[in-house]
């Protein structure tokens, strides 16, 4: 298993940019355009490198768990999620 932790101090407070750059060979991970993590496994297979196939793209409004927190305070609701936009692209290869 391959897994990493970020701690951003400001994450509710505020708008932010998150972006993965994937290509075929990294999974490159950023927060506000500072690179947070980057996945390259060497040697590729089923279960180290399962992405060359196709995906969806979810957008996670878990509350509580891992990320957050298991401690949830239920005085925040009602509350907003709001995302601005997404934005999906496919770099040329010329």
């Amino acid at each position: 298993i391959n897994t990493h932790s970020t701690t951003i101090s400001n994450l509710e407070d505020e708008f932010h940019i998150y972006k993965v750059d994937w290509s075929q060979d990294s999974i490159d991970f950023f927060i506000d355009n500072r690179n947070v993590y980057s996945y390259a496994p060497e040697i590729k297979n089923e279960s180290t490198w399962p992405f060359d196939k196709p995906f969806y793209l979810l957008i996670n409004m878990a509350i509580g768990g891992n990320f957050g927190g298991p401690e949830v305070d239920d005085s925040i609701f009602p509350t907003e999620f709001m995302v601005d936009y997404i934005k999906v692209y496919k770099k040329s290869m010329y």
